[in-house]
This record gives structure tokens, sequence and C-alpha cells, in this order.
């Protein structure tokens, strides 16, 4: 089970919030008076229905359709193997083909499934301008990796996170004081290098490491 999760702004320099800090603080602050210049936008969660410390927070402009919407979290998670997915949008309201509130459902791969909801937090008809129709606000921080002996985990391996034959700690992550403990044909990397790519409620299911 994933720990709860911190996120740091990316409108302005607040940072390690918690999901639900994080959400007030950008439709209190960020959304809550006209700005100038502005355009139509609605903030939006992307949220794990079972691996809570995943998320995303997106500024998302008035103009995308929900399942431009699905295609963007179907980025964040696609492990690469070509899994089907599948997308609900009977929770969300619109105008047109566009979002202005509920919420969706978006499953992916059918065996192995990740349940991911996107939910409607906000419409802004004159909210501050993004350059992307679909802008990242805020994503959760890496949660916590542990060395196979109970020490924080600070370096990465893909290939003993795969659990091959390869001996060692096979969740992939080794602290500085075990890594000589490392023996597979795969260098270890700084997990600051590798945040980005496995910062997802994907990682660890299927092909995604």
């Amino acid at each position: 089970m994933v720990k709860a999760t911190r996120a740091d702004c990316g409108v302005c320099d607040k940072k390690n919030m918690t999901f639900n800090v994080f959400v007030k603080h950008l439709t209190e602050t960020h959304f809550s008076a006209p700005a100038e210049p502005h355009e139509h936008r609605v903030v939006a969660a992307i949220t794990d229905r079972y691996r809570k410390g995943y998320f995303k927070v997106v500024s998302i402009r008035a103009d995308v359709t929900g399942k431009q919407v699905a295609s963007y979290v179907q980025e964040w998670i696609d492990c690469g193997c070509g899994h089907l997915a599948q997308t609900d949008l009977k929770g969300v309201r619109t105008v047109g083909e566009h979002m202005t509130g509920g919420a969706f459902h978006f499953d992916f791969d059918m065996g192995t499934t990740s349940h991911l909801v996107v939910t409607v937090l906000g419409n802004y008809p004159r909210s501050p301008v993004f350059a992307d129709r679909i802008h990242l606000l805020g994503q959760n921080k890496l949660p916590e990796q542990k060395c196979g002996c109970g020490n924080k985990g600070t370096l990465y391996c893909g290939e003993c996170a795969r659990g091959g034959e390869y001996e060692g700690d096979m969740s992939g992550f080794y602290c500085e004081s075990c890594q000589d403990e490392h023996d597979c044909n795969s260098d270890l990397r700084p997990l600051d290098e590798v945040a980005d790519h496995i910062n997802t409620p994907r990682f660890g299911m299927c092909g995604y490491y």
C-alpha cells in the first residue's frame, strides 16, 4: 500500500502539501479570482482508485474533450505492452464534448488493471492562461522506497525490479550501504534520475519498471 504523499505547487513556490491541502491551495489561491489575461479552463484531479499516493492535478482548457484527457492519462501509465484501455465518460458533465464537471473512469489493462478516476474540481471561465492545453499544476512526489535492509532506497535497478534471475533486492531499490550487494548486468542509478519515469500508479505492474 502506497503511503500518503505530498506535492509542490507548479504555479508558486509553496511546497510539500498533502493532496487535500494542495487542492485547497490551488482553488483558493490561484483560481478564486478572475485572472487577466484569462481563458476558460477546468481544474481536475487524476487519481488511482486503489493506489492513493499517486495523483496529478491539471488545468484543462475548455476546448479539450474527455477522450483527449483520457489519452493524457494513458500517457502517464502506459507500460508499452499494448494493453487495452476503457473509458467511461457517463459520470462527467459536458457542454457539447467539453467537460464542465463530474468525474469519469479510465481503466487500463484488462488483466492487471489500473483504475484511474478523473474528477473535475472546478470550472473557471476566467482562469489564468497556461501554454499547454492540459497543464500540470502539480504531482505527488515519488513515494518513499525501501531497500531490502529496511533503509530508505536511494539507488534503483530496473532489472532487479523485474524480479528476474538475478540475486539481490528484488524490489530494485538499494541504499548506499547495500549497493555493493547489487549483482546484475544493469547499472544502479540514483533515484532522482528515474523518479519521473517510475512515479506512476502503474509502477511495478506488468512491464512498467
